[in-house]
Parts: structure tokens; sequence; C-alpha cells
């Protein structure tokens, strides 16, 4: 029972009398009557008040969207043969903000009334609606009845999508004529092949097709498109940074945002498309894949995402992604060079590398350390124990006709598993009383077997050149040359390629090395992981390495207090 501003004002003039009273005794009655009426009256607006039947329901959208104003309607049902003018106001979350918070509402007889208010979270997750306050006037005005109505009710708020459905309206704009017209091509800046016409007054001289020019003796242009079937990674930082506030909203909440806008988009045009949410590791990853699908489950990945109040770590991002690496993604890494001194340059590998660990010097280094080589030419075999190590790191892996030689001063180095594959004697030279090796070679071992009867069979016939084979196919032959390429360089599961040929032999030369060198200088603890089932290009595999390494590790290292207890 709350009173209103009307019986304060009838109390107020109900005063003047009961002065009166003091100076004239015999209004004493009259004054009584006045207070027992006016009493009577607000007592009898109460309880017309009290019996008013109203019923209230809440409608919510399913979803709703943070830091954006979403509608909510309350449908109030009132059953009374009379009007009735009720104040109401809903129990919002604690972090949205309603706009209006209340309302005065005038409910004619026997009706349905519906309110409309908007609120804005400012948090993503799971959130209640508690219950409706209505207060009903009574039809004197004297006094108010507050009654709560039961609403509790559940909320998902998810990242702001607007930007997504605003794309959608203006992409259906610009496509009309695909209602029975034609689709509509989108050329673009990009770098795949669309088709060819003829050359207009503007187009550049870089993309005059010189072949098609001379063919059809009038210029041609090269129409190209806007790329489509990549594969996209966003990843998404959820440190402590990204918990301060900025216009109502969390930098996370922007980023989300930003990054679900992005995947509309790229899974609107075809693209595949992954998701890393980090902090100090990574909490969340989707692999890249395509169709809407995939737009769904990055949309419920990334709805209860909060802020870690933790360090980003970059490094444990990288590291994470390297272990996922797909073969796929591998060839992006593999810059092909067919007239060089290797079939891979390398300079797009190593420039990963340069990102990676940035211009460390080896001297800089908290502990010894010394990249091996082999030095074309003379066969010397070369400690880089100085310089910038991604350098170092180059060298020492540029496998013979695979990767080119690498030039440090006036060498040119090439991997020096050629000489030392298991360089136990650098690690004495540089001090170290106790040797530890890893010997990746372990289960290779039987290479050297002779097989005294073997016959000739008909052979398979050997392949065109690339050149013939790209000719062969006409104008598909345009789009096929790389993959021929990789195909050659890579192999099939009936025939070895290239790559093959070169590491299988080199891995059977570094067997023989590697079992002559450890006969003559031991190490104290030899951990042998059994990957040899793991190919040079499985990078993809490096999870499964990384396990048969570990298992290799402890197995080894079983009887290290024992070597300890010896060298002491």
């Amino acid at each position: 029972m709350i009173p209103t501003g009307r019986l304060w004002v009838l109390l107020c003039l109900l005063a003047v009398p009961m002065m009166a009273a003091g100076f004239f005794p015999g209004l004493g009655g009259a004054v009584l009557a006045l207070d027992t009426l006016a009493l009577a009256l607000a007592a009898l607006d109460f309880l017309m008040a009290r019996r008013v039947r109203l019923e209230v329901s809440r409608q919510l959208p399913p979803r709703l969207s943070v830091g954006a104003p979403n509608k909510v309607e309350l449908l109030l049902v009132h059953r009374g043969p009379r009007d009735v003018a009720v104040r109401l106001r809903d129990d919002v979350p604690e972090s949205f903000t309603a706009e209006p918070e209340e309302a005065p509402l005038r409910l004619p007889a026997d009706s349905q009334t519906r309110w409309v208010y908007r609120v804005t979270p400012a948090k993503r997750g799971r959130f209640g609606f508690g219950d409706v306050h209505v207060r009903v006037r009574g039809p004197l005005g004297l006094l108010l009845h507050e009654r709560r109505v039961p609403a509790a009710q559940d909320v998902a708020v998810f990242p702001d999508m607007r930007g997504a459905s605003r794309l959608l309206l203006s992409g259906a704009a610009l496509d009309l004529v695909n209602l029975g017209l034609r689709q509509l091509r989108r050329d673009g800046r990009g770098s795949e092949f669309a088709r060819l016409r003829d050359y207009a007054q503007g187009d550049s001289v870089r993309e005059v097709d010189w072949k098609a020019t001379a063919r059809r003796t009038r210029p041609v242009t090269r129409v190209m498109e806007s790329e489509r079937s990549q594969s996209i990674l966003i990843c998404v930082d959820a440190g402590r940074s990204m918990a301060a506030q900025v216009d109502g909203l969390t930098k996370l909440d922007h980023a989300v945002n930003a990054a679900l806008f992005l995947a509309f988009v790229a899974v609107r045009n075809g693209d595949r498309v992954g998701l890393a949410v980090f902090a100090d590791g990574v909490k969340t990853y989707l692999p890249p894949a395509a169709g809407r699908g995939q737009y769904r489950k990055m949309v419920d990945a990334l709805y209860s995402t909060t802020p870690s109040l933790t360090y980003v770590d970059y490094l444990a991002l990288f590291k994470e992604l390297n272990v996922r690496l797909t073969r796929r993604s591998l060839l992006s890494y593999l810059d092909l060079s067919f007239s060089g001194s290797g079939l891979i340059n390398g300079g797009r590998l190593a420039g990963k590398i340069g990102e990676a660990i940035g211009d460390v010097a080896i001297d800089k280094l908290p502990v010894r350390y010394a990249a091996i080589a082999t030095e074309i030419g003379t066969g010397h075999e070369i400690w880089i124990t100085r310089g910038r190590l991604a350098d170092a790191m180059r060298a020492s892996y540029a496998l013979p006709g695979i990767f080119s030689p690498v030039q440090i001063g006036e060498r040119w180095l090439v991997d020096g598993a050629l000489v030392n594959p298991v360089p136990v004697s650098v690690a004495r030279a540089l001090g170290a009383r106790l040797v530890i090796a890893v010997n990746v070679n372990t289960d290779m071992f039987g290479r050297g077997t002779t097989i005294p009867d073997q016959g000739v069979v008909p052979v398979q016939e050997p392949e065109p050149p690339i050149e013939e084979e790209v000719a062969s196919r006409g104008l598909f032959g345009l789009f096929g040359g790389e993959k021929s390429a990789k195909r050659r360089l890579f192999g099939t599961a009936s025939r070895p390629g290239l790559s093959t040929v070169m590491v299988e032999a080199f891995n059977i030369m570094q067997d023989r090395i590697t079992r002559a060198r450890l006969a003559g200088d031991p190490p104290d603890i030899l951990i042998s992981p059994r990957v040899g089932r793991i190919g040079l290009f499985d990078f993809h595999r490096a999870q499964e390495a990384i396990n048969l390494g570990a298992e290799a590790a402890e197995r080894a290292l079983e009887g290290l207090d024992e070597v300890i207890t010896a060298l002491a």
C-alpha cells in the first residue's frame, strides 16, 4: 500500500479543521467524522485496487545482442469492467540498461495492452529477468496497490551481429539482378583468373594477355577476380588488456563483434574460416571450415568468451597453430623454384622463422649453441657459433637438392647431417660433461640389407614433361601447371616424387653415417624416438612426432641418475 499525492493533499486539508477545533471545541465531532470518512475512502480505494485482475507476460527475442538496444514486450491483460491506471516496471538483469525504466499506463476495461521498451546488455552470456512489478491506482486515486507478478525468464546475450544483417540487406539491394536477369560478377583486383575480354581504354598494360593478343590479332585483357576458397584463421585476444571498457563495452566485445562480421563476409564468399581464442594459451580452437554451420559454431564459441586476467602468450599461440598445421597450409611455406640450386628456395620459410625469433644473435643466447653445416666443394664440417640465429638455422636444415644452399661469408653451406648427423663431438667440444643425444634415424636400420635375387619387371610409362602435359590440356592447362608440379615434387601412391627420391637417398646415407659416428663417439644417454613413418614434409603430423619423442625421452631418462652418479 503506497499513498499517492492526492491522499497527502487530502490529509493536509483535514489538518485545517483539526487546528480550528482547538479554538472551537464544538467542531471536534465534525472533525472526527471527516477523519473517519477519509480513512474509509482510503480503505475502499485500496480494496478496489487490490481486486483488479491483471495478467502480465513477457516476450523476448531468442537472442539479445550485446551493446545494442533490444526490444522487450510486456503484455498486460485486464479483465475488469472499468479502466485502470497502473505503473509498470520490469526487473531486468543488473548489467542491463532499460529505456524507459518504468511507464504509467491506462488500461481500458476488458482489454489487452502491450508496452514495449528496450534493454541494452553490457555483457555477453546468460542472464535472468526477474518478476514484473505493477502498481495499481485505486479509482479514487488515494492509494496504490503494489504487486509482484512472477515472470522469471532466462535469456542469452550474443555478440552484436547487426553488421551482418546490414550486409545482407545491402547485398540484396545490389543483387536484384539475380531475380531474373543474370548472376552479377564482381571483378576485383584479386589474383584469380576470371575471363578474357577485348582491351578497353584505361586498362593497364600489365593486364594485357600477349599470347591471346597474338592469336586474336587484337589487344586482349585478362580480367581477374577476388580470391575464393581461401583459408582464414581469426585469432581473438582474450587477455587482461581486453577487459578495459570502451563506449560501454569491453575491448573483447568489440573484437568479437569485428571477428564475427569478418567471418560472416568470408563464409558468404565461400572461404574457409577458423577461430582461435587465446590468452596465456589457446582457450578455443575451431579449424577452418566453410558453410553456415561453421559460422554458427563460431557464434556459439564466442558467446561465452570472457577476458582472462592473465598475460598474453603469443608464442604459445604460434606453437599451438604450428602443431595444428595441415598439409594444405604447409604448401604456403614452400616457394617452389625449378631454376635455382634447389627445388624450394626457402626464403618464405626462413622469413617465417625470422618473424618468430627475430634478430637474435647466437652469442647472446643464455646457453652455448652451435649449428652444424656442410660446405659445398670442400666437404668441411662447419660449426656456426656466431652471427644471426635464423641464418644459422637455415644453413643447418638446407637439405641438398630440396632447399637452396645458404651463403654465409664466402662459404656456401648445406645440411650438416651430410657429415655429422648426431653431433656428439660438437657438444663435448663446447664443454658438456653429460651429453644427451637424439637419433631420429633409429627405426631406419635395415636399409643396408642385401636382396640377392631380384628380377626385372615391366615398368610404367614415364610421365611426360610438365610443359607437354600443360600444353596438351589447352586452356585448362593454364590452371593445372602448378598442381602438376606439386604432384611431381611430392609424388603419388604409385610413383615416388622428386622430393621423395632425394629425401630417401639422403636418409639412407645419413643412417650409415650415424651408425659409424655413434659407434666411435657414443653419447652418455641416447634418445631414439621411432619417427621413421613421419616424412620430412609431414609437418602437419607435428603432434604425433611430439608424443613419440616424449615417450622415447621418458624411457631413456630412466637411467639418468646412474649416469650422473658415474660422472660425479
